[in-house]
């Protein structure tokens, strides 16, 4: 599938599902879309992420990265 130089990633989110190159596309922006987005903005010394946390507590990754170690 053929993209427009520079717009790789989100272009793909303004194709028509529907044409040429639907049934790619389709898949692709499904899987784009179950992503999550994490940004830890806190870095300071009382951040979440720089205390202890529970080595067990890796199921999901919590929101203020708090179980970051344990997650990966």
């Amino acid at each position: 599938m053929a993209l427009p130089g520079g717009y790789r990633e989100a272009w793909i989110s303004h194709r028509d599902p529907h044409g040429i190159d639907g049934e790619i596309v389709y898949h692709i922006r499904s899987y784009l879309d179950s992503w999550r987005v994490y940004h830890f903005h806190d870095t300071s010394s009382t951040s979440p992420i720089k205390k202890t946390a529970d080595v067990d507590d890796n199921r999901f990754l919590l929101h203020d990265g708090a179980n970051l170690a344990a997650f990966l």
